[in-house]
């Protein structure tokens, strides 16, 4: 038996898929919704029918060699993302695991349909792109390809894909073709088959996936030479493309090139795709492994403390959306003909306050930049509302109770979605050229933003397939890019919409020199601040210019090209929190490592003691804060995962020293007690009218990170202090909750 399968636990269940969607199927599985199941020892698979809202829906899990495929007909899988279904599914296999076994069921009655997830059962709640994809759209995404095929293709194909097809009419041969080309195991034999050059052109194709539908063959030709120019592949791309249609790993439709979904998923690093860097160095930038959610982190306790506040949000908009001002003492001027014509697009509002980015920046230790990005990320992740640091989201608790490694991957996928220009101001800083629009071609700002989006995560697909810890060669790099994408705004209809300007004139992005010059630092800038900030890459300077840059084995698991990532990071010398009293413990923000943090903030509750001089929290003299712990951290970071033994070496690690006898008697006791009795000396009651109104709620509503306790199918119980922000929510959403007040003895 797969080894996997056989060691899977309610714990491992609810920590891979969270506990919302555990909650969901374990109600599933105590109210009995499942009416049929069965296991297949042959092909390590488990069925199940469940009955969910009067529906009954057919869904399997199958492990094979090290991943999870799923399938479920409710149509709620994606991204490779399960459903309570499914999950409900595994609680039945490790609850009822005797039972199925003993009535094992060969039949497949009900046919494999599944979903790959990440390799990784510890990633499951968060698999990376590059690492996943769906077998049941793959079969269909090459299908579709295979429409316009004649039979005498497709047997063509078959053929030289090793695929049995024989005896079968058209839509019989499209179906087992298109499951096997589909396979796994096919297609990396397909690929190992490749030239070298077709390989790289299948890469290059892969990183600019998302525009393959939108130009004509003519124009993937020409960004491909370009790209290849410096690459020795001794053929056209014409013919190398013709090699990857001949494999069935590119089809050309209605004069496009088109690529199988599933691909995207298999890609492997390729160290010919780019020249190795072997000149001179001055020096070498990179940041700590730790650093980053470090420094999240502090900006998140800092927010509690109230020293944050952000940019009001401006007011002056242009139809188009965009942001506009004068510059100063031109207020009242009449532009000329060309101003009222043309614009300059404006640089970034800092997210926080100038004044309190100017406070924060001696006291982190870090560039207002990188902080005020940081701080962007939060409000993109959702960790605190958008433009109130103070108040954090529920979603807040449950990111920290992910480990550093998993943290960095939550603010790294929001920093893909990011729609601010950072990188392109950060560009423009370095540079001097311009960013003009048109006034008159309304362009919106929405669009602008989209676009840069966009390019941002061609180039992180370009990474994806660049081999790590190797020093690269930065200008190989951006001609390869210039190749791909010589102008980040061309998704646009008109060239004249919005462009970049060097001394007054359009830059020719034909030009690799001008180029390199305006477009090309928007790259340069990606790498040099925020890949820079987040680990993902260290960058070797020269002469002042970057010479060279290396993915770091951190990168390489945010790229999804490491299954998982142990971080160790250097502890400090000094000691990062001290304790005032037994249950008082003073943190040093500059000094802990982010479980350190993590686990203070889960087990205590922040205390506003006043600083020596009168200060208070949020001064620039904040270098400590202190926190209170209480019971009820002390079981919250129980339900983390966070064991006793844990505790008590993270917490006497960071002080350099033993736990204070008290602190130590108590948690001790909280210890010998959690899991075996929970009184609450409050709580609410929450009644609901049918059987089906609470599986709705836990998907649709945040009501499950409010949930103590479910009696039945009808009655929960939940912290009084949660009901104001329940029922606002339910409310939102059209219900019409009633409310009984009364005590209770």
């Amino acid at each position: 038996m797969n080894p996997v399968f056989e060691n899977l636990t309610l714990e491992s269940i609810e920590k891979n898929f969270g506990s919302d969607l555990y909650q969901q199927a374990r109600f599933l599985y105590d109210s009995d919704a499942l009416i049929d199941q069965g296991f297949d020892d042959d092909k390590q698979l488990v069925w199940g029918v469940i009955v969910d809202r009067g529906k009954e829906h057919q869904c399997q899990v199958k492990f094979e060699n090290d991943r999870i495929m799923i399938s479920c007909d409710c149509d709620k899988i994606k991204d490779g993302k399960p459903c309570a279904h499914v999950v409900a599914l595994l609680v039945v296999w490790v609850n009822d695991r005797e039972q199925l076994l003993a009535g094992e069921d060969s039949s497949g009655e009900y046919g494999f349909n599944a979903g790959f997830l990440a390799p990784n059962m510890e990633r499951l709640s968060r698999p990376s792109a590059a690492s996943i994809f769906t077998l049941e759209k793959a079969v269909a995404d090459y299908r579709q390809k295979l429409e316009y095929f004649t039979v005498g293709q497709l047997r063509e194909l078959a053929g030289r894909r090793g695929i049995k097809i024989s005896g079968q009419r058209r839509d019989g041969i499209l179906d087992a073709l298109a499951s096997g080309l589909s396979q796994p195991d096919n297609l990396a034999a397909a690929l190992e088959k490749l030239s070298r050059g077709a390989r790289l052109t299948l890469d290059l194709l892969l990183v600019i996936k998302d525009d393959l539908d939108l130009v004509y063959l003519k124009s993937v030709f020409h960004w491909l030479d370009a790209a290849l120019a410096g690459i020795d592949t001794h053929l056209k791309t014409e013919v190398l493309v013709d090699e990857l249609v001949q494999a069935g790993l590119a089809f050309s439709l209605d004069g496009r090139v088109k690529v199988p979904l599933t691909l995207a998923a298999l890609h492997e690093q390729n160290p010919d795709l780019m020249k190795v860097y072997d000149g001179p160095v001055d020096r070498v930038v990179e940041a700590s492994p730790s650093e980053f959610p470090r420094l999240a982190l502090w900006l998140l306790l800092l927010s509690q403390a109230g020293a944050l506040e952000c940019s009001p949000p401006s007011k002056n908009f242009d139809p188009g959306g965009w942001p506009v001002s004068s510059p100063a003492g031109q207020e009242n001027s009449k532009p000329s003909a060309k101003e009222s014509r043309e614009r300059r697009v404006q640089p970034l509002t800092t997210y926080l306050k100038p004044e309190a980015l100017r406070r924060l920046t001696p006291v982190i230790g870090h560039s207002g930049e990188k902080i005020d990005y940081t701080a962007r990320l939060l409000a993109e992740a959702k960790l605190w509302e958008q433009n109130n640091p103070r108040k954090l989201t529920p979603g807040f608790t449950r990111w920290l109770q992910m480990d550093s490694a998993d943290q960095s991957e939550f603010l790294f996928e929001a920093a893909l979605s990011l729609e601010a220009p950072v990188e392109l101001d950060l560009a423009h800083a370095a540079g001097n050229f311009k960013v003009q629009r048109d006034m008159l071609m309304h362009l919106g700002y929405k669009s602008f933003q989209q676009s840069l989006v966009h390019v941002r995560r061609l180039f992180i697909n370009l990474l994806c397939m660049l081999p790590g810890e190797v020093w690269i060669d930065m200008e190989a790099l951006m001609r390869l890019v210039h190749g791909l994408a010589p102008d980040f705004l061309r998704e646009n209809s008109s060239p004249r919409l919005i462009w970049l300007e060097l001394d007054g004139v359009s830059v020719k992005t034909s030009d690799f020199k001008e180029w390199l010059k305006s477009y090309g630092l928007y790259y340069q800038a990606l790498l040099t601040g925020p890949l820079l900030w987040m680990g993902v890459c260290k960058v070797a300077w020269q002469d002042g210019k970057p010479a060279a840059f290396s993915l770091t084995r951190e990168g390489e698991f945010l790229l999804g090209n490491l299954e998982s990532l142990e971080l160790h990071p250097v502890p400090s010398e000094r000691p990062s929190l001290s304790f005032v009293k037994d249950s008082l413990i003073e943190l040093n923000p500059a000094a802990a490592e982010p479980d350190v943090i993590s686990l203070v903030m889960l087990l205590a509750r922040m205390q506003p003691v006043r600083l020596p001089g009168g200060e208070h929290f949020g001064t620039p003299a904040l270098q400590k804060l202190a926190y209170q712990i209480t019971y009820e951290g002390i079981g919250q970071a129980f339900k983390a995962g966070w064991t006793l033994a844990r505790i008590q070496e993270v917490l006497s690690k960071a002080a350099k020293g033993p736990l204070p006898p008290g602190l130590a008697d108590l948690l001790q006791r909280c210890w010998e007690r959690y899991g075996r009795l929970h009184i609450y000396d409050n709580m609410a009651l929450i009644q609901f009218s049918d059987d089906y109104c609470l599986p709705e709620l836990l998907t649709g509503t945040h009501l499950g990170q409010h949930l103590l306790y479910q009696f039945n199918p009808r009655l929960i119980a939940v912290r009084p202090g949660s009901i104001q922000e329940i029922l606002s929510e339910l409310r939102a959403k059209g219900y019409t909750p009633r409310t009984m007040e009364g005590a209770h003895g």
